[in-house]
């Protein structure tokens, strides 16, 4: 394997610079665990400076460039970090939409449009049928809703889960329909160096 390959530097470069707004194609898991490496230091910088320093200090003024600096960081790494997890979940055979926020932003709105539904529903009945006189507590409906909203819950922390697990998993072999394997050209490289010697 080259050694540019092996530098977290090009991984970073390629995630922030070369594919900051690529949602198509693949990564391996040197990059994208590059990606989120630099985001824990960073994070765990910005964590323990808050901690310290910035929530103690009592002067606005200092405290402000400094949350100005932690949003500007975050708005400048979140679409590279979305994209790198997006074509990591392709690399393994996976669409986009598994990425968590995806998957659980369709089943939110899913879940949302039954529970909007079943209000409605019922409140039609209730005009209807009952004129504006509910035949039994209301509170049952909002149970209702409460229960589908632990769906919600639980189906994003299984999203979350199953994410974790395609993002430790290895390359899918071959091309796939996002593209090539991406350690195809690696492979290659790392047999022309021992024909070489």
């Amino acid at each position: 394997m080259s050694g540019e390959d092996n530098n977290i530097g090009y991984w970073l470069h390629k995630a922030f610079y070369v594919d900051y707004w690529n949602f198509n194609g693949r990564s391996r898991r040197k990059e994208f665990w590059s990606v989120i490496l630099l985001q824990i230091l960073i994070g765990s910088i910005f964590t323990a400076l808050h901690y310290f320093y910035f929530n103690l200090e009592k002067d606005f003024y200092i405290k402000f460039p400094f949350y100005v600096l932690v949003f500007v960081y975050t708005l400048i790494t979140l679409v590279p970090t979305v994209t790198v997890h997006v074509r990591r979940l392709h690399d393994v055979g996976k669409t986009g939409w598994w990425h968590p926020a995806g998957i659980s932003f369709i089943f939110n709105i899913i879940l949302g449009i039954i529970i909007i539904l079943i209000i409605f529903i019922y409140g039609l009945i209730v005009l209807l049928f009952y004129n504006g006189n509910p035949p039994f507590d209301s509170d049952i409906i909002h149970s209702l809703a409460e229960i589908l909203s632990y769906f919600i819950a639980i189906f994003l922390f299984l999203s979350i889960l199953t994410g974790i697990v395609f993002l430790f998993s290895d390359s899918e072999k071959g091309s796939n329909k996002w593209g090539e394997n991406p350690k195809k050209n690696v492979y290659s490289k790392e047999i022309d160096i021992i024909g070489s010697k």
